[in-house]
């Protein structure tokens, strides 16, 4: 069921639908002040709370008050780890804050690997806007063809006119 909206990135042999959200190498994010590309490696702590990642950027952080957080958000503690909130993930943190992943960019997080290294790229709110138009498109037309397929169970037939 999930695969064919998205959460597998290989071809679905009984229905020849390939997955939305394909493994990716970089994430985009809205920076919180320094506006610089940098690159993080998956580590085995990938879970529905948060996403730790290593990562050679320096650390100026140090741990301060708690306050509001949201998914997609990317902290740097006082050590250098990357955290980025997931769905399930606490709504404070007192690490220094980087950015938001981008709304866009979230179902990827679903798909990351360990040990893998990933660029995160800061954006525009514009920019983060239309990706996310353009996935909520995308997303709606893959919804589209799942009623279809649940509709018509294996007549093949009738979802392969949308191709």
């Amino acid at each position: 069921f999930a695969g064919y909206l998205g959460f597998t990135p290989k071809m679905l042999p009984d229905k020849n639908l390939e997955g939305m959200f394909p493994p990716v190498s970089q994430l985009r994010y809205i920076p919180l002040g320094c506006k610089e590309d940098f690159y993080v490696k998956s580590t085995l702590n990938l879970s529905r709370v948060g996403f730790r990642f290593e990562t050679t950027m320096r650390s100026n952080a140090v741990q301060g008050p708690s306050e509001p957080a949201c998914q997609g958000l990317i902290q740097q503690t006082p050590s250098g780890q990357i955290i980025v909130l997931g769905p399930d993930g606490p709504v404070t943190g007192g690490y220094h804050k980087i950015g938001t992943i981008i709304r866009a960019d979230w179902p990827y997080l679903a798909s990351l690997t360990y040990f893998e290294t990933y660029e995160l790229l800061p954006v525009s709110m514009l920019i983060a806007k239309q990706a996310y138009e353009n996935t909520a498109t995308e997303w709606a037309n893959r919804c589209k063809i799942l009623r279809i397929i649940q509709e018509n169970g294996n007549n093949t037939a009738s979802y392969r006119k949308l191709g």
